[in-house]
């Protein structure tokens, strides 16, 4: 749904006669889109760039599409590298989404690091029983540090 721009962010709620506060609630300075959101935002592009390094190569914020078709066609990396990126990618979209929900609607507040942490476990529970986990530790070492 993130990638295809459906999820209900204030713009298409207001697009829909719904009143909602039309700010991001990462930032507070920008419309909440979609393109803000993933990852146009500071606070979501530091998510992007904490856990996925390679990322900081763009020139300009780059949207969810960008992000994925540069770590499977753009980035150097092997077959599992690009599938463990997109589990990435995922848990960030779902997790990302989750903090801004519980922004807007019960004002509970995490930081970037926090954020990071939980995408971290999340993803290494389902990592720990891929087969040749143990190779990608050279490029994503810090977020397989969780699997301890």
């Amino acid at each position: 749904m993130a990638i295809l721009g459906k999820l209900k962010c204030a713009d298409s709620l207001i697009r829909r006669g719904l009143q909602v506060n039309p700010f991001c609630n990462f930032c507070s300075g920008h419309s909440e889109t979609h393109s803000h959101l993933f990852f146009g935002c500071d606070f979501s592009f530091g998510v992007l760039t904490k856990l996925l390094p390679a990322t900081n190569a763009f020139y300009l914020r780059p949207n969810l599409y960008h992000v994925y078709d540069f770590m499977w066609n753009d980035a150097i990396l092997a077959v599992l590298e690009k599938k463990f990126a997109s589990l990435v990618i995922a848990a960030m979209v779902y997790f990302l989404w989750r903090e801004r929900t519980q922004r807007r609607f019960s004002d509970v507040r995490k930081n970037i690091n926090q954020v990071c942490d939980d995408i971290c476990v999340a993803v290494c529970a389902k990592v720990k029983n891929w087969k040749n986990h143990d190779g990608l530790e050279g490029k994503f070492g810090e977020i397989l540090a969780f699997l301890g």
